[in-house]
């Protein structure tokens, strides 16, 4: 079903072909082969948390086959109202399920009306409103997958270079 989620969020949303149920479409078996590592941004909804399953069924699946390298960066909560049963219990729920197996990031991104109207002005919520509570929960989360990146290459023996726009690189 189409939902709100991944649709105005700054983080991109996964996709799974409908005709059949758990399938990946080729544009996703594509991506899953070329990428290095998966970040799955999930809301705390019921359809969100099922398909989930789907995701890392697929992305497993495409490690087995096409690309034994790809590796789980983790999961993000988007679109969150932290304040509500409904978080609590998808958090509580994800967190048991793939304990061990994927990350679940602390940080998660509130839903905020600030989203919705950089969105609408084609910008991201951080050059729009960038004392925002959206804006804010976006930085802790870089900094928090930072922080796993530096700590997995440090135990990997690889480097991470920040480079001159702020983008980093593994080397090694």
């Amino acid at each position: 079903p189409e939902g709100r989620c991944g649709q105005n969020d700054n983080l991109p949303a996964p996709v799974l072909h409908h005709g059949r149920a758990g399938a990946a479409s080729p544009l996703m078996t594509n991506a899953l082969t070329a990428a290095d590592s998966v970040l799955i941004p999930l809301c705390p909804e019921f359809y969100s948390t099922e398909g989930l399953g789907d995701l890392i069924r697929s992305v497993l699946k495409n490690k087995r086959r096409l690309n034994p390298d790809i590796t789980f960066e983790g999961i993000v909560f988007s679109r969150c109202n932290l304040r509500t049963n409904l978080y609590r219990s998808t958090r509580t729920n994800v967190e048991k399920a793939y304990y061990g197996a994927v990350r679940v990031f602390q940080s998660a991104i509130p839903d905020t009306v600030k989203v919705g109207d950089a969105i609408s002005r084609g910008l991201t919520v951080m050059e729009y409103a960038p004392d925002s509570k959206a804006s804010a929960a976006y930085r802790a989360f870089a900094k928090e997958l930072m922080e796993h990146d530096t700590q997995t290459a440090a135990t990997e023996g690889s480097t991470i270079h920040i480079l001159p726009d702020r983008r980093t690189r593994r080397v090694g």
